[in-house]
């Protein structure tokens, strides 16, 4: 009885319990997929607000919002933990519902240095230094059928695979964006320092 719900199809009949499994990953997928692209929207309005300007100019300007591309410095990359994906930079967000509300048990970022880079100059970015936002499209785990990846960083922390959702936001070098940025300074090599970047697709 298990493997049943008491649910009544056409027939008056019991509905299987992994049908009803499904149907509801995929009402959960798209609620969070609806708000990711509502989000992404009204942040995108935020942005275009910041009068746009050319790297080279930040360090005058202090804040701008610059149009580059993502460009490695050095060999070193990471991985995205809930997707397995090479990137420079990722932030990975995995909740669970409780009591009918969204609790987080994990909001993570991590990444390498890396450097945005425009016609006037190229913009270093350390994370290790500096605030990075990423407001891109996430990858949206199916909570009913989770990747190898997802599985395993779930069973890592001990989270639990019932009632979650996760998501994945990731920078892949060569990716072309737009971005908020602040700068510190620049160097000799005229190479400005962010100290805070936002980063659109």
């Amino acid at each position: 009885m298990l493997e049943y719900v008491l649910a009544r199809g056409r027939g008056g009949g019991l509905v299987p319990l992994p049908w009803v499994l499904a149907i509801l990953g995929v009402v959960i997928a798209g609620s969070i997929a609806s708000w990711a692209w509502q989000r992404a929207q009204k942040n995108k309005k935020k942005t275009q607000r910041v009068p746009a300007c050319a790297i080279a100019e930040l360090v005058a300007k202090g804040t701008g919002r610059v149009t580059a591309k993502v460009a490695p410095l050095g060999k070193k990359t990471v991985t995205g933990p809930l997707t397995g994906r090479t990137c420079l930079f990722y932030t990975a967000k995995v909740e669970r519902e409780v009591d009918g509300a969204w609790k987080v048990l994990v909001h993570e970022s991590h990444g390498v240095r890396f450097q945005l880079v425009d016609e006037s100059a190229a913009a270093i970015v350390d994370p290790d230094g500096a605030t990075v936002e990423l407001d891109l499209e996430p990858v949206v785990g199916d909570p009913a059928n989770p990747s190898e990846a997802a599985a395993a960083f779930l069973k890592l922390h001990d989270f639990p695979t019932t009632n979650v959702r996760y998501r994945e936001w990731i920078l892949e070098a060569g990716q072309q964006v737009a971005a908020i940025a602040s700068a510190a300074k620049a160097d000799g090599d005229k190479k400005v320092h962010l100290r805070r970047v936002v980063i659109e697709g």
